[in-house]
């Protein structure tokens, strides 16, 4: 199970990154066969938005938050998975 990283008000206080990244991965996985870097990129792009949209609302920072939490913040310090490297790995994808 998920837990929900829209609400601020969770009582664990930080969002499960690692179910976040394994949930990913094992879609991308199930998924690989085909043309799959639009798909890749528009779940790259949404799960960005989302945990921005949580820190935003954790931390009450009153705009959009792409300054504060930019795209690298979430993939070099936090470690979410990003899934549009992957598809340079299979021979039969197109990029």
């Amino acid at each position: 199970m998920i837990v929900d990283c829209d609400s601020p008000r969770r009582s664990s206080g930080s969002c499960p990154l690692s179910q976040i990244n394994r949930l990913t991965a094992g879609w991308a996985n199930y998924f690989s066969l085909g043309p799959v870097t639009d798909a890749y990129k528009a779940i790259d792009q949404y799960t960005w938005y989302r945990l921005r949209r949580w820190l935003c609302a954790k931390h009450k920072v009153g705009n959009t938050g792409t300054t504060r939490y930019p795209r690298e913040y979430f993939h070099e310090v936090l470690g979410l998975a990003w899934l549009q490297p992957r598809v340079r790995n299979f021979p039969w994808a197109k990029v």
